[in-house]
């Protein structure tokens, strides 16, 4: 994905509300692909039940393990359409005993080429102009 950071660092709620919240970073994607990042997860609170960090991607996807450790990472891939709305989010179940943070590296998005159509329609149209002028050619 051009212009995209070296990383993406979501940082979790701690305000003794005792609420759920969450932090939420979204991308639409560009050109129909693979998406693929690696993720690493680190909560300060006791459990990771508290703390949970997922993925979007026409839908919430857990990447966190609930019964896991307090530092967790791994490695994802799906599809994507193009103009498909993804994202990555932090949540807390509690907002107390410390936050959690998620941090998305190695992130890879399919691209469009629109130089390709272009340059496909513009040879298609001379292959056509040259057919037409054969023909006006052979009935002169």
């Amino acid at each position: 994905m051009l212009g995209a950071p070296a990383s993406i660092e979501l940082v979790g709620s701690d305000t003794d509300s005792g609420e759920f919240s969450r932090r939420d970073f979204t991308i639409l994607t560009q050109a129909a692909g693979t998406v693929t990042f690696h993720w690493a997860y680190a909560s300060s609170d006791s459990d990771p039940l508290y703390d949970p960090a997922w993925y979007w991607n026409g839908g919430q996807v857990q990447l966190t393990s609930d019964s896991g450790s307090t530092t967790q990472s791994g490695d994802v891939s799906f599809a994507v359409s193009a103009g498909q709305l993804i994202g990555f989010s932090i949540g807390t179940n509690d907002n107390r005993f410390g936050n959690a943070t998620l941090t998305i590296s190695q992130f890879s998005a399919p691209v469009p080429e629109p130089g390709s159509v272009a340059m496909m329609m513009l040879g298609l149209a001379g292959v056509a102009g040259a057919v037409a002028r054969r023909r006006r050619q052979r009935r002169a």
